[in-house]
């Protein structure tokens, strides 16, 4: 996967250390941690630069491709590829300061890093989660031709303490 990915309005590029005071605060707003299993609330610094290395160790061996989305040189978000094993499909995370949601930067960055993974990367299917009070997101999940499974789950949610019955949506599409 490329480094930096242009999009009409954006920049996607990888994260650094640099960048973890901005991922804190934005990782670390609550209308955004409700939405992720993984997020804590408050989310601290010191999370936020594990985070970025995390990121950066898993990318070097074909794990998680992360990149910070950027308009105007300043980050409103995080969209990323992941998987826990190197046979497992990929997954779409996103998140997005919500100061800058409804303009369609979401779908946009999403949608151009699907297609330079489908370009670069030897990908069937692509996965992602969503809770069932996320309605934002399953908007963006159908707008990138994702289809909802028709069962649903539960999992945990760090920043809400509880389980969360969530959505399992796929993207199916033939190798670059």
């Amino acid at each position: 996967m490329q480094d930096h990915i242009k999009t009409q309005r954006l920049i996607l590029r990888p994260p650094h250390l640099g960048d973890a005071e901005a991922m804190r605060r934005i990782l670390g707003d609550w209308d955004v941690a409700r939405m992720s299993a993984s997020l804590s609330h408050p989310y601290p610094l010191l999370s936020a630069e594990f985070k970025i290395m995390s990121m950066q160790a898993k990318r070097k061996t074909g794990l998680i491709y992360a990149y910070v989305i950027t308009k105007d040189d300043d980050i409103i978000g995080l969209v990323d590829l992941f998987r826990k094993t190197t046979s497992d499909p990929f997954e779409l995370g996103y998140c997005l300061a919500p100061e800058h949601w409804g303009h369609g930067y979401m779908s946009e960055a999403c949608q151009s890093l699907m297609d330079a993974a489908r370009s670069t990367l030897s990908i069937e299917r692509m996965i992602a989660n969503v809770w069932h009070d996320n309605p934002a997101s399953i908007q963006i999940l159908e707008k990138l031709d994702f289809q909802k499974s028709k069962a649903h789950n539960f999992a945990f949610s760090i920043a809400r303490g509880c389980k969360v019955k969530s959505y399992t949506f796929e993207n199916l599409f033939e190798s670059a």
